[in-house]
């Protein structure tokens, strides 16, 4: 075991610049995101030293050479380095103890991914977040009157099982006795993150842990969709820039935005009669238009139930509430108990 691997897990955490909050649960590993705190106790004194940029300054004759900088490129390159280095530290150390509440209020275990493969086969990826309070002997996955148990899966040394289901399974629920976990819909002809803010986004590699949506100029901000009318209303908002966007139903298209570019939060409305006598479930993406194709950023799945749920903050994750506040801010709105 490598005694410094706490040290260079933290490192690879200051090279990044994503947003310090998804940084942490996305690649910090889980199950020493605890113990994280002692590592942070030990490097602050040494990054918050008032005397780090000179001891830094004073090793110019052993790298200036090598990286092939003169004096004044060395002394830019080292002040650039560390004004990034104290911004990034300090969001990193001030996200902590929030990021670590967050992670304790994660279900024990669930599924964070699934694989559509080329040759038509279906993985299910689970990440057990706490395994201390996971079952694995009581813990399985249910498509109908068919079931996997787990007690016999390999769990890897991140805390994540991998697990192919049968092709003609269109959906997967994990259980864990007669309690329901989580469910992922294979309806979605796509590889889909089941992002910890509840947002199901394409993504290429779903056996990692996601946070949530990808950032983009434009994002699904509200939906009401009442079954008894067959009535769907969306809601889009953001600061648009030179891209398009669009929603489909069952890969059909049904809206394509037209937007202004501009530098201020701006929301879309419309609403749509959906068919009569539709086939459930019904597949919603919101999509980007990125080289003449249209790529899904988000899946919302539909069917008899009535749904009534926005961002709150705008842009952050989806929650029920009972006031739709189609084409404005949903910032000052209550949301209903979850």
């Amino acid at each position: 075991m490598n005694p410094y691997q706490g040290y260079d897990n933290m490192i690879k955490l200051l090279q990044l610049t994503t947003n310090p909050d998804k940084t942490w649960l996305e690649n910090y590993p889980m199950q020493d995101l605890r113990n994280a705190g002692n590592l942070i106790s030990i490097i602050d004194p040494i990054i918050q030293d008032e005397h780090l940029m000179e001891a830094v300054q004073e090793t110019e004759f052993d790298f200036r050479n090598a990286l092939m900088l003169n004096h004044q490129e060395w002394e830019s390159t080292v002040e650039q380095n560390y004004v990034f280095l104290m911004d990034r530290w300090n969001k990193l150390y001030d996200s902590y103890e929030p990021v670590l509440t967050r992670f304790e209020e994660i279900a024990p275990i669930r599924i964070i991914g699934g694989q559509l493969r080329a040759d038509g086969q279906k993985d299910i990826f689970i990440h057990l977040f706490h395994p201390d309070r996971v079952n694995l002997n009581e813990t399985f996955l249910l498509s109908g009157d068919e079931y996997i148990d787990l007690r016999s899966f390999q769990v890897e040394d991140d805390l994540l099982i991998s697990v192919r289901v049968p092709e003609d399974w269109d959906h997967a629920t994990l259980m864990m006795g007669d309690i329901f976990i989580h469910e992922f819909p294979f309806w979605v002809d796509s590889s889909m993150s089941l992002t910890l803010d509840e947002d199901m986004a394409p993504s290429l590699d779903p056996s990692l842990i996601k946070v949530s949506r990808d950032e983009s100029s434009l994002w699904f901000n509200e939906l009401v969709w009442n079954p008894a009318t067959f009535e769907l209303r969306v809601e889009v908002a953001g600061q648009p820039q030179y891209d398009y966007y669009s929603f489909k139903i069952d890969n059909q298209m049904i809206w394509e935005l037209e937007t202004m570019p501009g530098f201020e939060i701006q929301f879309f409305d419309s609403s749509f009669i959906v068919d009569s006598m539709p086939t459930y479930p019904i597949v919603l993406s919101f999509n980007r238009e990125i080289e003449n194709d249209w790529m899904p950023l988000d899946f919302i799945i539909l069917d008899t139930v009535p749904v009534s749920i926005h961002r709150q903050p705008d842009g952050n994750s989806w929650h029920n509430t009972e006031t739709a506040t189609l084409g404005m801010t949903n910032d000052d709105t209550p949301n209903e108990m979850d």
